[in-house]
């Protein structure tokens, strides 16, 4: 309320800076007869979001003896940034019988909580006279329909699923009112100064494509005092109160207040309205029309599965008594199959037909209107149900562009040839919400060219298989969801594109991500944790993106690979393993980007050979070498901390590698901070070599090329600084002075 009450303030001072700018036209004359401008400011108190601030002008354009052109100018402010706008222009006139008869056209702008800008085109008739008011106003929206998800809901009713209130609609109508005043002279109140009039009347707003039209009564009272401050003679002061119902936005009551200033007193010829008769005072009121553009949700439209795009002509209900495959084959395509398990489970294997979604009893997926666009939560009656097979079988097959969301699929475990769902070839499929357990094998399968979504599909217990596994050529995308207790967590064949985000893998027998070849995978805010063998293998030319994911209890590497990969590392941690963070074959590009190991039983790195790896930051802390090469690999590391702390190397390298080491530190205890063997080009700099190795630096072979200075010796060698077995070319150089060799 404060911010509706300080953008009314800006609102009504920028009217009163333009009323002023505008003043010096000749309507604003000095002549006590004529009709002067003024500005407005007040606000009223409704509840369910209709508090509002508002301000209006009304100045007098051209007058004469008995006539009247004017601008009236409003606006207002809701609360939810909900503001209308609404300019008009007017004529009046003074008739002998004591009427002020007026015509008025404008324009009114509104935008909506929808965040929707509509405009529309209205005008009115109004006479006036010292007792009574008559008003009819009319409104033509000139804006078409918009998106509003706010208003959609969407429906099964009699078969069919429709969205309601996928757009929202202006919509046009009319409104009236009569008035008549109070004769509170009877009571002896002053009657020049104060007016007391009731009002009723009604209003109706349609569109064709509305869902419900808007009509109903309304009612108002309004106290108006003239001369509220005797300094200011033309200030006017009103109470008003208004009510109106109807059944789409229901029953409203709101009170507010207006406080009028007159622009003539700057000029200082101000008018005091109480010494002028009604009639004329009546020439100078404010417009009273309908300022909302009133709208109201959108009709009926059908709907299309958001995910797979399917339109839904039809809605069946299925359950344990009529299974699933003869419903779907009788349905045909285009169908929504709500699945309740109230009943019992659903048993034995079932079959989805192309172009299907099957939603699960108390389970919500979204939709999209055809019309509108507008998408929308569709939430199906009943229980989740369950998929029960005892046969050696796949539980559910699913065609092309089916849909199978909120149920529970089970199996028996002893049945090898008993998958959880099964997708065959050349199929685009979503699971959604979906839970497998105790399959015999696995979990989700999909043989050769499918498109696959799995959202927060869970799947545990799988001893024979994969919790999911996709052959060749797929596109498949993991996200979310829980794999645990399977042979492996995720299986993927050859040449499949693959991307996995914010699943969890567990307590597999083998690996948690097993990829053969050509693959290309991206892995984000993924969990690994205790796995039998590898957090992730894979074979040959592979390409891997893996991000902030963490790897925990892994048996032997957190990532194991052959040859001719691609990996990229970034954010991972990796603690607790049985063996290597990093363990590569031959002829891989590696990039790793801070990243962190710890407590790990065998090596943060073990390079084979003819391997470029860059590391960029990080910690990297293991029981055996923190980095150990072998033969021919170009390797940058840059901002790293590398140590180790069960008695070996901290950096390791065989023979004819490229090594760059800049800003890092190595920490060893019980063995060499560095050591090359042969014919390796070397260059140490501005890196902290800490700890109690047996040599600071150790050449084990001949023929290295080493430079190197800026860096720093916090070591305690327990046998020698360097050690040096045959002949080099260069040295590595130390801020103390010492050299090796």
């Amino acid at each position: 309320m404060k911010r509706i009450q300080k953008c009314g303030a800006h609102a009504f001072a920028a009217i009163f800076v333009l009323a002023q700018t505008v003043g010096a036209i000749p309507a604003q004359s000095a002549d006590a007869s004529r009709w002067g401008g003024w500005a407005e400011l007040g606000g009223a108190l409704g509840g369910s979001n209709e508090d509002r601030a508002e301000a209006a002008v009304f100045l007098p354009i051209v007058q004469g003896e008995k006539g009247l052109f004017f601008l009236d100018a409003r606006g207002k402010l809701f609360e939810e940034q909900v503001s209308e706008i609404n300019a008009a222009v007017g004529y009046r006139h003074m008739l002998l019988g004591g009427w002020n008869l007026g015509a008025w056209a404008g324009a009114d702008r509104r935008d909506t909580s929808q965040d929707n800008i509509f405009w529309a085109a209205s005008g009115g008739l109004e006479a006036l006279t010292d007792n009574f008011d008559l008003r009819l106003n009319g409104y033509l929206a000139i804006s078409d329909p918009k998106g509003s998800p706010g208003l959609a809901s969407a429906v099964i009713e009699g078969g069919q699923v429709f969205l309601l209130g996928g757009q929202e609609v202006p919509l046009s109508g009319v409104d009236g009112e009569v008035g008549v005043r109070v004769p509170i002279e009877t009571l002896g109140i002053d009657a020049q100064r104060h007016g007391l009039r009731a009002y009723a009347g009604g209003f109706y707003f349609d569109d064709k494509e509305a869902l419900e039209k808007v009509t109903g009564p309304k009612a108002r009272i309004e106290w108006r005092i003239d001369d509220i401050l005797e300094s200011i003679p033309g200030s006017l002061l009103a109470f008003e109160t208004e009510w109106r119902s109807d059944r789409v936005r229901g029953g409203h009551v709101e009170a507010g207040l207006r406080f009028r200033l007159p622009f003539s007193v700057v000029g200082g010829n101000a008018v005091r309205m109480s010494e002028k008769s009604l009639q004329w005072r009546r020439m100078t009121d404010g417009l009273e029309r309908d300022t909302d553009i009133v709208t109201a949700r959108s009709e009926r439209e059908n709907v299309e599965d958001f995910l797979t795009g399917v339109d839904f002509d039809r809605a069946v209900d299925v359950n344990g008594a009529t299974g699933v495959t003869a419903p779907a084959t009788a349905a045909g395509g285009n169908t929504l199959l709500v699945a309740d398990g109230g009943g019992g489970a659903i048993a034995g294997p079932q079959a989805l037909q192309a172009n299907q979604t099957l939603l699960g009893g108390g389970g919500s997926i979204q939709v999209r209107g055809l019309r509108s666009g507008t998408v929308a939560t569709l939430t199906a009656p009943g229980q989740t149900p369950t998929f029960t097979n005892a046969l050696n079988v796949p539980t559910v097959t699913l065609a092309d562009r089916t849909h199978l969301a909120s149920v529970m699929v089970t199996g028996n475990t002893i049945n090898f040839a008993n998958t959880g769902v099964l997708v065959g070839s050349d199929q685009f499929v979503v699971l959604q919400n979906v839970d497998i357990a105790n399959v015999g094998l696995e979990g989700v399968l999909g043989t050769n060219r499918n498109t696959a979504r799995l959202i927060n599909v869970n799947v545990s217990n799988t001893p024979n298989a994969p919790s999911v596994a996709f052959i060749n050529n797929n596109t498949v995308s993991v996200e979310g969801g829980v794999f645990d207790r399977g042979l492996f967590g995720l299986f993927f064949n050859n040449q499949n594109t693959v991307n996995v985000a914010d699943a969890t893998i567990s307590n597999t027998t083998i690996d948690g991500i097993n990829l053969n070849s050509r693959n290309g995978i991206a892995i984000s805010g993924t969990t690994f944790s205790t796995i039998g063998v590898d957090g992730i293998a894979f074979n040959n030319r592979n390409t891997i993106s893996l991000m902030d994911s963490t790897f925990t209890n892994v048996s032997a590497d957190a990532l194991f690979g052959n040859d001719n990969n691609v990996i990229t590392i970034s954010g991972v941690t990796a603690s607790n393993g049985g063996q290597d963070f990093l363990d590569l074959d031959d002829f891989n590009t590696v990039t790793v980007t801070n990243s962190m190991t710890s407590n790990l039983a065998g090596q943060s790195f073990n390079i084979d050979d003819d391997n470029v790896v860059t590391v960029t930051g990080g910690q990297y802390s293991s029981a055996l070498e923190a980095f150990d090469s072998d033969d021919r690999n170009t390797i940058t590391l840059t901002n790293v901390a590398l140590s180790s702390t069960g008695g070996q190397e901290g950096i390791d390298i065989s023979d004819n590698n490229t090594l760059v080491v800049t800003g890092s530190s190595v920490t060893v205890t019980g063995n060499r901070a560095l050591e090359f063997t042969n014919n390796n080009n070397v260059t140490i700099n501005l890196t902290s070599l800490n700890g109690t190795p047996t040599n600071t630096v150790a050449y084990d072979g001949t023929g290295n090329v080493v430079s190197g200075s800026g860096n720093v010796d916090n070591t305690v060698p327990t046998v020698a600084f360097c050690s040096n077995l045959g002949v080099q070319t260069g040295s590595i150089g130390f801020t103390n002075g010492t050299t090796c060799p």
